[in-house]
């Protein structure tokens, strides 16, 4: 039998109380949920995470100092674009350095 791509597979693993583990597909990367766990969560360690913000200035007349509720839009569309711009201007396996230091001194995520 011919070998299907994993986009075509529903089913990695099938443990031993018969639960169906699929394969995760994570910006055009697919992982084994078991034989490639430590390179997933090293390739969702390196993305890039824009959080809520709190404690600015209030915004007039409503009294609002916080984006929760509204800042998840966002954030998701800040999270996509410097992504995208990941891969325009460095590579889809480019991946920033490991230390918070040297990451704020790479000229890339600074611009970012």
């Amino acid at each position: 039998s011919q070998k299907l791509h994993p986009l075509q597979q529903t089913t990695a693993v099938v443990t031993k109380t018969n639960e169906r583990l699929p394969y995760i597909h994570l910006l055009g990367k697919t992982y084994h949920p078991v034989h490639n766990y430590h390179d997933r969560k090293k390739f969702e360690r390196s993305l890039f995470w824009f959080t809520y913000r709190c404690d600015f200035p209030q915004i007039a007349p409503y009294g609002i100092d916080t984006d929760a509720g509204w800042g998840c839009m966002l954030r998701s569309a800040q999270m996509l674009l410097g992504h995208t711009l990941r891969i325009h201007f460095k590579s889809r396996n480019w991946m920033p350095p490991v230390s918070v230091d040297d990451e704020r001194q790479d000229d890339f995520v600074r611009k970012l």
